[in-house]
């Protein structure tokens, strides 16, 4: 029999295949693993941890831009990722000891994210939550069981307790852990979880699900139509979804591979049909780019809380505005517009101020991401005639899923990079005044809202709806992660509603599926009551003239300064400092006379 398609129908041939590319790649992640093992580089490993996460999230973003293109390949390269995120920590255990991964990564790590993040830290925390609440609650479970046992004197290889330790429900590192967990900011860690799985459930169901059925929808609509409706069609398509933020191009790219080559194939021949679409493709992405730049950007430059909530002023962002200010191509340039998400990255030059037509010639090489996506989609439509298609299309896809890997992954580097030979430019930049001073009197209205919303000052209705807000938003997670099939029909754009779904769209989402957009819905309502309380709390705060000063780690000078200039508007502050948050207080009243 033939062999055309044994990619399609056999793994093990496949992974043969497949090999030297999987192991290609998987040595780039060892190279950032070898930091760790390597006793002259102590101050390298935080960074090249810090590296492999951002690699680990950019990679979990590829594969969500390619969920609907091809399954199994997306699945493959979600294996990939997860498999180089375990042998990273299995490597690192085996090599060093407790005392020595301590030493060398985590407390490195933490005592840079301290330095540089710690205005953050309760979004690290918000993102354990989500992820790890049941494995906490096992892990409590299996510490208490654990006490049971030592205080019952049953094991006799483990010597008795102390009498001290006998007051612990868990053990005593347990205890200690969670009593440490106890000073947390936690309503503001809730917030912050609650947001983070937002985000998490906009990927996966809206982008994943969602989009790629409209997509198979406007696939069987079109078929009929000539080669200027379509393209017309798809122009103001691709347009309108390149203005959502969550929605990548890879999508877009490989539906027009299937619908432009099917309607330009009668006319121009099958590869001047292809050649067509990715030239429409890039076409659009530079249309798209122009909009967002320009129709959306440029308005929000003029907003100081845009410019503020971009981290203008910040390093990382005043050196992606020196780069891309530099005329002609440049690897840190092209590797910036290229790899870097769509909205995000073509709003940012608008809100910089950069130049337009600079701009258009730096994201030229994007067409690296167009051909092999559109080859995706054209093979697709092909395999309907050609056996060899469906192996041509995984291939392709494969090649998309590399090079939208190693764009951010070389964006990171050279960003990364440009910050440490630009250090002299960048001191020589003007900073954004305006939003200096805005970032003055946000960090008050910040520190005031941690305050009044702190886990004492928030009522017992507040504290019931944050946990079954962050309850309900958990299972939602896990239920679209852990049991996607479970909840949601399988479905590609190479699907037809008609066939695969019997004609009815919403027979894409199952019972489960039902149940966990229910439970993300409440989380979502969880997130706009407390919002929407804990600002009126803040504003009603701000009415009576409380001030915060003295916080913790976050420069009390500063503080200081600020408040003088604020108590002279008839604001009483105090000089002490609560836990990880200043100390809040009414403005005495005047003596009556």
């Amino acid at each position: 029999g033939g062999c055309s398609e044994v990619y399609d129908t056999c793994l093990d041939a496949f992974l043969i295949w497949s090999m030297p590319f999987f192991v290609s790649l998987y040595l780039f992640f060892l190279s950032h693993m070898a930091i760790y093992v390597k006793i002259d580089e102590l101050d390298g490993a935080p960074q090249g941890f810090s590296r492999l996460i951002m690699l680990l999230i950019f990679g979990l973003w590829c594969a969500a831009s390619m969920s609907a293109s091809n399954a199994a390949v997306t699945n493959a390269f979600i294996a990939f990722l997860l498999f180089c995120g375990l042998s990273t920590a299995v490597v690192f255990i085996f090599v060093h000891s407790r005392k020595s991964a301590e030493e060398r990564l985590l407390t490195p790590f933490t005592t840079m994210m301290k330095k540089y993040f710690h205005k953050y830290g309760d979004w690290f925390r918000g993102f354990a939550i989500l992820i790890c609440l049941p494995i906490a609650a096992m892990y409590a479970w299996l510490s208490f069981v654990t006490q049971c046992i030592r205080k019952s004197g049953l094991n006799k290889l483990v010597p008795p307790l102390k009498e001290e330790d006998r007051q612990y429900h868990l053990t005593k590192t347990a205890s200690n852990q969670f009593s440490s967990m106890l000073t947390w900011r936690w309503s503001s860690v809730l917030q912050k979880s609650l947001i983070i799985g937002l985000c998490i459930q906009t990927m996966t169901v809206i982008i994943t699900k969602f989009t790629y059925l409209f997509l198979a929808w406007l696939k069987v609509e079109v078929k009929s139509m000539d080669l200027f409706s379509v393209t017309l069609i798809m122009v103001i398509v691709g347009v309108t979804m390149f203005l959502f933020p969550p929605i990548p191009g890879v999508p877009i790219y490989f539906t027009s591979g299937i619908i432009l080559v099917a309607a330009g194939e009668k006319t121009l021949g099958t590869p001047m049909a292809i050649v067509y679409t990715c030239a429409f493709n890039l076409v659009l992405k530079l249309l798209a780019c122009t909009v967002q730049q320009k129709c959306i950007g440029t308005p929000l430059k003029r907003n100081i809380a845009v410019r503020q909530a971009v981290g203008i002023n910040t390093d990382l962002i005043r050196t992606i505005k020196l780069v891309l200010s530099k005329k002609g191509f440049s690897t840190v340039k092209v590797a910036t517009l290229v790899g870097g998400p769509d909205w995000p990255t073509s709003v940012l030059c608008g809100i910089l101020d950069l130049p337009l037509f600079p701009i258009l010639i730096g994201t030229l090489p994007v067409i690296i991401i167009i051909v092999p996506t559109v080859l995706s989609g054209s093979f697709v439509y092909l395999a309907e005639d050609y056996t060899w298609a469906g192996t041509a299309s995984a291939i392709s896809m494969s090649v998309t899923g590399l090079i939208i890997m190693g764009a951010p992954a070389i964006m990171l580097y050279h960003v990364e990079k440009a910050m440490e030979e630009e250090k002299e430019a960048l001191q020589q930049m003007p900073y954004d005044q305006e939003v200096l001073i805005a970032d003055e009197n946000e960090e008050q209205r910040r520190l005031l809202f941690l305050d009044v919303t702190s886990w004492g000052n928030t009522r017992w209705w507040m504290k019931t709806i944050l946990i079954t807000g962050n309850i309900c938003m958990g299972m939602s997670v896990y239920l679209v992660m852990g049991g996607g099939e479970m909840c949601f029909a399988k479905f590609t754009m190479k699907d037809s509603i008609e066939r695969d779904l019997g004609g009815d769209a919403w027979s894409l989402i199952k019972f489960p599926g039902y149940i966990a957009i229910g439970l993300l819905c409440y989380g979502i309502m969880a997130l706009t009551v407390f919002h929407k309380w804990a600002n009126k709390k803040t504003d009603r705060a701000l009415e009576h003239g409380l001030i915060v000063v003295g916080t913790k780690g976050t420069g009390v000078n500063y503080l200081a300064g600020a408040s003088r200039r604020l108590s002279s508007a008839g604001s009483v502050v105090s000089a002490e400092s609560v836990g990880s948050v200043g100390s809040v207080r009414r403005p005495t009243p005047p003596a009556r006379r």
